[in-house]
């Protein structure tokens, strides 16, 4: 997006722009990119230590993340289950219903 775009140009320019770091981590929040989100609240945290804000914010990060991959260990077995159930009844044979006298 175009404000994780400024984000890093800002960066380029001087590493040690907290607020930028900052805007990046919170950009990347928003796109659920919660891995570079953590980066960048490591990286304010770096350069000011106390940042409640910081803090905060990595935390809140961790916690979507850690959702998302709950979210999609479940999405991921469900789906295996159903495979399994699939391929378990295909494989069973299917019952005679009876001969055909002439």
């Amino acid at each position: 997006t175009k404000a994780l775009s400024q984000c890093d140009e800002a960066l380029q320019l001087d590493k040690t722009k907290v607020k930028a770091y900052f805007r990046k981590g919170q950009a990347c929040q928003q796109l659920q990119e919660y891995e570079l989100a953590i980066e960048a609240f490591n990286e304010v945290l770096k350069l000011e230590p106390d940042s409640r804000e910081a803090q905060v914010q990595l935390k809140q990060s961790r916690n979507m993340r850690k959702a998302l991959v709950d979210k999609e260990k479940k999405l991921y077995a469900n789906m295996f289950k159903k495979l399994v159930a699939e391929e378990k009844g295909t494989n069973q044979p299917t019952p005679q219903t009876g001969s055909v006298s002439a």
